[in-house]
């Protein structure tokens, strides 16, 4: 399940970031990423029981991106603006997973 939300957030990504300007590196970045760039990350997740054959599964993710210049902040809070919108609705293999916060 980890694998198919982190493959779904990369091709959000990529329909509303240029593939050719932006690149997506997921969970290893190398010592020399090239900005400007996303990096996908799984940071937590868990699995419980709820009622009978139901489970429940939480995952938190990092999305982080690095600009081109290391000091525009301006372009950060845009593009953390558009993740907020862009992120809401992840697809899957399972279907659409929903993000919050």
């Amino acid at each position: 399940m980890v694998n198919a939300v982190i493959q779904g957030i990369a091709e959000k990504l990529r329909t509303v970031f240029s593939v050719d300007e932006y690149n997506i590196y997921i969970e290893q970045a190398p010592q020399s990423l090239k900005a400007p760039c996303f990096f996908i990350l799984c940071i937590a997740s868990s699995e419980r029981h709820v009622l009978d054959c139901r489970y429940r599964f939480n995952s938190s993710y990092d999305v982080s991106y690095f600009p081109a210049k290391d000091s525009d902040r301006e372009e950060c809070h845009t593009v953390a603006r558009q993740l907020f919108d862009l992120l809401e609705f992840v697809p899957t293999v399972d279907g659409m997973v929903r993000g919050t916060e």
